[in-house]
């Protein structure tokens, strides 16, 4: 009898433990660049030359000229440009560069970041292939003001999203 009583206490421990390692994460989720958005929320125009590493290879650099914050409306406008390309939407580890040209700032940010972020704030929301995008900010606290910085931030994109995308990037929740 306690044979029996054991066998069936060790199946049953096995089936518990199976059944929780399927919410164990496994390392975090593999992470693709869908896009690149800049704006400039200083008042003074800047140019910025912006690279992207992809695998710690060169695919993108450019520079872009983005108008100041302008308040002479009843909405104000900012300079911004969005990126896009076909290179994006692979899993792959990426880097971006932006440097305010003519000034002192400049700002890196990695795939990694973006990674150990998604892991602290839920990776099990977040399957592998799952796109984010850079937010490249002039000013991202003090806008309508002199340029005091540049920021480069980070989001997971999700379904209502209504800005266009790098082709085939997985969507949360889509």
């Amino acid at each position: 009898m306690k044979r029996r009583a054991l066998l069936a206490a060790m199946s049953a421990s096995t089936l518990h433990i199976a059944g929780c390692l399927d919410r164990v994460s496994l390392g975090p989720p593999e992470l693709a660049l869908g896009r690149i958005r800049v704006k400039n929320f200083s008042t003074q125009d800047v140019e910025i030359d912006l690279s992207v590493e992809k695998a710690g290879k060169e695919v993108y650099q450019e520079e872009h000229s983005l108008e100041g914050w302008d308040a002479s409306d009843e909405r104000p406008t900012i300079g911004t440009a969005h990126i896009v390309e076909d290179w994006m939407a692979e899993t792959a580890e990426y880097e971006i560069h932006v440097d305010v040209l003519d000034t002192e700032f400049e700002s890196t940010r990695t795939t990694e970041s973006v990674r150990e972020n998604v892991e602290e704030f839920g990776p099990d929301n977040v399957p592998d292939g799952t796109c984010y995008e850079y937010n490249v900010r002039m000013n991202s606290t003090n806008w309508g003001e002199e340029l005091d910085g540049v920021n480069i931030l980070h989001d997971v994109l999700e379904s209502e999203d209504p800005l266009s995308i790098a082709p085939s990037c997985e969507i949360p929740g889509e």
